[in-house]
């Protein structure tokens, strides 16, 4: 069922948001890694959250990264990508069509 998986021949509780996941058990613990989340969370780094940390975008219910030199982006159903919003100027960066490139595409000038 949703928000279980088997653990031993059973079904055991995922947590309260996961809506699949697996387990990690060893000698000194038990871990619970989420797969997929319930409710209005999302799939950050095997756990699910109320909200996308800084740097990262939803895309399908995960959390993913921004490229290199972005500092904010966000998905484009349109081009059915992650496209950058704001470049780390501190980087040398600038933003050409959702990309943080370090220079002008030729025949353009910085302005």
């Amino acid at each position: 069922p949703l928000g279980q998986s088997v653990l031993n021949g059973q079904c055991t509780s995922c947590g309260s948001t996961c809506g699949t996941c697996s387990f990690n058990i060893s000698l000194t613990s038990n871990v619970t890694t989420c797969t997929s989340c319930m409710g209005n969370t999302y799939l950050f780094a095997g756990s699910c959250v109320s909200s996308c940390p800084s740097g990262t975008t939803v895309n399908n219910g995960v959390c993913e990264t921004c490229s290199s030199g972005c500092t904010s982006c966000a998905y484009s159903s349109a081009l059915g990508r992650v496209t950058c919003l704001n470049c780390d100027i501190n980087q040398g960066v600038i933003l050409v069509d959702g990309v943080c490139v370090t220079g002008c595409p030729i025949w353009t000038y910085y302005d």
